[in-house]
């Protein structure tokens, strides 16, 4: 019975231990249905590049962050990542590409109070077609 009393620590810390979740996602691939980035879920890792396809919306919430990893988010879609005064966006080593799309699907980029540190913003591979918007937003380091 004494062993069972010493135990009983370590056992409510090991089932607390498993009730605290980081709340983090992975993301990859290609978004072919309009998502939400949900603050919720954040952080973000990026495993992979990520393709928005045409006709597709990714939003992102105030509040997220995007840890990038140095992979790219291919944009054919539209990329909505709307932060607030009080509750930026935040992309750490992310590279946001206008896909080269010359068929007259035109993407949009639209980032406002965001935060980037490292990557790239709009780089362009070839001939981008599409619009950026880029509003009270902090860059550093950024290509």
């Amino acid at each position: 019975m004494s062993k069972i009393f010493r135990l009983l620590p370590l056992m409510v810390l090991l089932i607390l231990a498993g009730a605290i979740s980081t709340n983090a996602d992975e993301v990859g691939g290609i978004i072919g249905s309009d998502t939400t980035w949900n603050l919720s879920k954040s952080p973000y890792t990026i495993t992979s590049e990520i393709q928005i396809d045409r006709g597709i919306t990714l939003s992102i919430e105030p509040g997220v962050t995007i840890n990038g990893k140095g992979h790219r988010i291919l944009v054919f879609g539209n990329l909505k990542a709307i932060g607030t005064e009080g509750s930026t966006i935040k992309f750490y080593d992310t590279n946001i590409v206008p896909a080269d799309d010359s068929s007259g699907n035109n993407h949009l980029i639209q980032i406002t109070f965001s935060y980037f540190k490292r990557g790239s913003i709009y780089q362009s591979m070839n001939h981008p077609y599409g619009n950026l918007i880029l509003k009270n937003s902090k860059i550093e380091n950024v290509n």
